[in-house]
């Protein structure tokens, strides 16, 4: 146990901490991956639940992956028999840990789980077509708007939009149309 530059003392871990544990580390801005990276390699096990979608900039769409809580990613060490305080402060992209009354904040095994089966499932995936309510070639029912009533063809689903662009045939012409997702349905 030393101080740093500031007079931060590495804690002392309550009882209750024993064993491997998760807890919350806080990261300098964008740097989620480069402190992911830099406590893998030390040795650390961590998780950064990443979020997938489409990204316009500049009239071109890309597919952006992006954390699901930007700023912060999990880290798991056993506080009793590891060298933690020094190597995680250290880490290049590494802000802090987040703390509670100088302890770490804990994150229950189950929270990290949840959160890693849902990714494993694609959950954070909005790019995924089975995620999306409809698919290109999809006959839809507008059921809200000046167009309700009509039955169109999905051309295009945004899912970070959460819209549907479709061909609707009315007045004996076709036009495109934008739709948010609540303002259409499956057609029978």
């Amino acid at each position: 146990m030393g101080d740093d530059d500031n007079g931060s003392v590495e804690p002392v871990p309550p009882i209750s901490f024993v064993g491997r544990r998760w807890f919350v580390v806080y990261t300098l801005a964008r740097c989620e991956e480069r402190a992911q990276l830099g406590l893998q390699a030390k040795g650390f096990e961590t998780f950064l639940p990443t979020l997938i979608r489409e990204v316009r900039h500049a009239r071109r769409v890309a597919i952006a992956k992006r954390p699901l809580f930007p700023r912060y990613l999990f880290c798991r060490f056993d506080m009793a028999r590891q060298e933690w305080f020094w190597p995680i402060k250290s880490t290049n992209g590494v802000a802090a840990l987040l703390k509670h009354q100088d302890i770490p904040a804990r994150v229950p095994d189950g929270a990290i789980a949840h959160w890693q089966d849902a990714q494993a499932r694609g959950d954070f995936d909005l790019t995924r077509p089975a995620a999306l309510p409809f698919a290109p070639g999809d006959i839809v029912r507008v059921i809200s708007s000046a167009f309700s009533g009509y039955n169109a063809q999905v051309l295009r689903v945004m899912p970070a939009a959460k819209r549907v662009q479709a061909l609707l045939d009315c007045f004996g012409r076709e036009t495109v149309i934008n739709l948010p997702w609540g303002d259409v349905e499956r057609a029978p």
